[in-house]
């Protein structure tokens, strides 16, 4: 996770986000603001310098947005590491940015950290130990249990995973939820499917247990709906 060329000081504009720092949390209107005040009084610190690869951000991309609206050359600095993905969630770490929003953070990066993993195997190159999830949690300086419980929230209630990445619920609170939300479905699937066998036998019941038909639990909801309806209509 090296950088070198630390006197790349030609002004650049137009930079394009790398993608590997595009999930990166976006900084508030006033912790922008802060920032902006910080470097207007105090210059721009050259051991914080804005990370260049392939020519776009791959960190500092506030530290950019802020020295052009306050028309103050930035410090540039080129990254030649072997896993940009990993270098960001690191770099990022010093943000104001709790346990859980680092959590639900690397869980979003993962992907990015795999996809580096892949290209240098591919590549023929030396491969950082351990899984993504792993290296992921050793960035963000979180356990691993962490991010695994991300990563479940993130699958299971994307409206409390997003909630825990805007800092407006912890991980514990939102995984307690939604493991409540999940039991009151279970309980509820598991009424459809017995309602469902009730009238149409308990082979038809097996096959939706089985996932053969209706797949999916809105399907069973909705089946099991229709049948509510119509065995009322015809015994009123």
């Amino acid at each position: 996770m090296k950088t070198t060329n630390q006197n790349l000081t030609t002004m650049k504009t137009n930079l394009q986000i790398h993608p590997s720092a595009l999930p990166v949390p976006a900084m508030t209107t006033e912790e922008f603001a802060d920032l902006k005040k910080s470097i207007k009084i105090n210059g721009f610190f050259k051991q914080h310098p804005i990370i260049l690869l392939d020519g776009m951000i791959l960190d500092g991309r506030h530290r950019y947005q802020a020295a052009l609206e306050l028309g103050i050359e930035p410090e540039f600095d080129e990254y030649y590491g072997d896993c940009p993905s990993e270098f960001v969630v690191a770099a990022n770490t010093r943000r104001n940015l709790d346990a859980s929003q680092r959590a639900v953070w690397a869980a979003n990066m993962i992907p990015l950290i795999q996809a580096d993993s892949d290209r240098r195997r591919a590549a023929g190159e030396p491969v950082a130990p351990g899984r993504a999830n792993e290296r992921a949690a050793l960035a963000a300086r979180i356990s691993t249990a962490q991010v695994t419980k991300a990563i479940k929230l993130k699958k299971t209630s994307p409206e409390a995973f997003q909630a825990v990445a805007e800092g407006k619920s912890s991980l514990h609170n939102a995984t307690k939820l939604d493991k409540s939300a999940q039991e009151k479905a279970d309980q509820e699937n598991s009424e459809n499917i017995k309602r469902i066998g009730k009238i149409c036998g308990m082979s038809f019941s097996q096959a939706v247990i089985a996932g053969t038909i209706l797949k999916t639990r809105a399907e069973v909801k909705r089946f099991a709906k229709a049948l509510k309806v119509t065995v009322n209509d015809l015994f009123p």
